[in-house]
């Protein structure tokens, strides 16, 4: 889903918040500069999808989505475009190749996603 955004202020409660720790310091280092070589650390409207972490989050618990429905999902693989891998969903089944019908997450509870994830980043790490 398109609608959860890593902003800046969040970025920020992960590390410069209450519990620095190992986790929080490779946090910055690796997305602090986003994208584009500046991102959350020189841009405070800078923004990122955080996909990944939403699937892990769903597959922990369902609930965290708060909008699924049921498509045909195919993966577009052109090499050499700018869309390589890009996912597409239809709602009633495409002529051509067999697809199955998918779970597709359209919105999700950012506010308690969130929660979860700067707990996670912070949490410290025992050491063994």
């Amino acid at each position: 889903t398109d609608t959860v955004q890593l902003t800046t202020p969040m970025y920020n409660r992960v590390v410069r918040g209450v519990r620095q720790t190992a986790v929080t310091r490779q946090f910055q280092e690796v997305m602090g500069p986003g994208f584009n070589g500046v991102g959350f650390e020189g841009d405070p409207n800078y923004e990122m999808d955080v996909w990944d972490t939403l699937t892990i989050a769903y597959l922990m618990d369902p609930r965290y989505a708060t909008e699924v429905k049921e498509e045909y999902v195919d993966v577009v693989n052109m090499p050499g475009a700018a869309n390589n891998g890009q996912s597409i969903g239809y709602a009633t089944q495409p002529a051509g190749p067999t697809l199955q019908k998918m779970k597709v997450v359209t919105k999700f509870d950012n506010a308690r996603f969130f929660e979860f994830y700067v707990d996670l980043l912070t949490r410290p790490v025992p050491i063994r």
